[in-house]
């Protein structure tokens, strides 16, 4: 005979188990509309990666190659060269946000006049659209009439006009501007959040005991921001690693390809090339790579809750 806790058990069983059916059932429209949108693109691009597909020779479609596309680019050092430049753009992109916001948060965490106008213009970039911001800072990069130009020049430091996004020297480091006067006001943010998180006790603590800034920095601060730290910096190396805007828009990857990365690559090859196989195994790697980091992230995320 059951008892009337066993009863009050069951009863309670079949009601979860019946929310949980309509919340499936409420759920199915969107996965379905994810899987149409997210997972079979995304199926079939992996499915091409093993494919000849260039539209330009219908008669080689759907020939099965296997890995042959990512043979083919392994061996080519133009497409090293292109990997180093991705490698590049976001290792001193990320480094460049970083930094720059972590010194920010420092300053706009003390306490003066302003302060909340200050913090308002530091992250006047965020919001502001990414077509909007390539062609306002390619008319500043203009060699003829750009802002750069004239104020350089003004100052002495250079001694004629530089073609700032055609000059295979300065190609690089003036998209890399761009990108990390776009970023840094997110590292800022989230910077400046961690630091409000750290008690002022520890603070204080160290002044009694003798601490200069330094030390304060190194002993309080900076194990404070840990968490936030890696944050920060896997998030804006998965951001800036699939950066497409910037480079597209204002060099096209060039010149001579010194500023070309993975993704734009991607694109050229697919839309330019009309080479979809080579094309998604480009995007394969990347999404290898992509999913590394998020990994990444999701862990270091799951030691912060615990």
């Amino acid at each position: 005979m059951n008892s009337p806790s066993s009863k009050r058990k069951k009863k309670w069983t079949g009601v979860h188990r019946r929310r949980t059916s309509f919340a499936v059932i409420l759920l199915l429209p969107s996965l379905l509309s994810m899987g149409i949108v997210l997972v079979m693109p995304l199926v079939r691009a992996i499915i091409w990666s093993f494919q000849e597909m260039n539209l330009l020779l219908p008669a080689t479609k759907n020939n099965f190659i296997g890995l042959g596309h990512y043979v083919d680019m392994f061996q080519d050092g133009t497409f090293w060269k292109i990997a180093l430049n991705t490698a590049e753009y976001t290792v001193f992109g990320v480094a460049g946000a970083f930094l720059i916001g972590l010194v920010t948060a420092l300053l706009l965490n003390e306490d003066f006049r302003g302060r909340s106008f200050i913090r308002a213009l530091v992250i006047s970039p965020w919001p502001v659209p990414y077509v909007v911001t390539c062609l306002v800072w390619m008319w500043m990069y203009d060699k003829q009439f750009g802002v750069v130009n004239s104020i350089l020049l003004q100052l002495g430091v250079i001694s004629e006009q530089i073609g700032w996004l055609n000059d295979p020297t300065f190609a690089m480091f003036s998209v890399l501007v761009t990108t990390i006067w776009k970023e840094f006001p997110f590292a800022t943010i989230m910077m400046l959040a961690g630091l409000q998180n750290i008690p002022k006790e520890q603070y204080d603590q160290a002044r009694v005991d003798g601490a200069n800034l330094i030390q304060i920095f190194r002993n309080v601060t900076l194990p404070g921001l840990r968490s936030v730290t890696m944050i920060v910096l896997l998030l804006l190396i998965i951001w800036i690693f699939k950066r497409f805007s910037f480079i597209y828009i204002m060099t096209g990857g060039g010149p001579a390809k010194r500023t070309e990365t993975l993704i734009v690559t991607t694109y050229n090859e697919a839309f330019d090339f009309l080479e979809f196989g080579r094309a998604s195994a480009m995007g394969v790697i990347m999404l290898i790579v992509i999913f590394i980091f998020t990994l990444i992230y999701l862990s270091v995320q799951e030691r912060r809750a615990d």
